[in-house]
């Protein structure tokens, strides 16, 4: 085994494999100390250059109103389960709802996470009189 290798290990090898390893070094330590994280870094007329002009306005669209949005949720099976054992000890039941929606016009969906916690109580009947 040994014998393989010493066959390989010349003096141009080990030269070769040293300067690879300092030259990689060399480089990676380079980059980390070069490297620019923060525009604080850049010459302030160098950003100046790089930024450019604003361009013109384009047109502006209407603003729709704001308004409410009314939808029902049915319930799963195992969801109904959870209502009426909720609702025979009287607990609240935590909902969390992702609610996702986006403009007629295009543009990127947004998207909103809402909890809520509801306590149930049997509705009170009426009593006929």
């Amino acid at each position: 085994m040994f014998s393989l290798i010493r066959r390989h290990l010349s003096y141009a090898n080990v030269v070769a494999t040293m300067a690879l390893v300092f030259a990689m070094s060399g480089g990676a330590l380079a980059a980390s100390h070069y490297l620019i994280t923060k525009t604080t870094q850049i010459k302030p007329s160098v950003l100046k250059t790089l930024k450019g002009k604003t361009g013109p306005a384009g047109p502006k669209g209407s603003t729709a109103a704001a308004g409410i949005v009314v939808f029902t949720v049915t319930p799963s099976v195992s969801a109904t389960k959870a209502l009426k054992q909720a609702l025979e000890k009287q607990h609240g039941l935590g909902v969390t709802a992702l609610l996702s929606y986006q403009s007629a016009r295009g543009g990127s969906p947004a998207s909103r996470t809402v909890s809520v916690e509801d306590k149930l109580a049997k509705p009170k009947t009426k009593r006929a009189k």
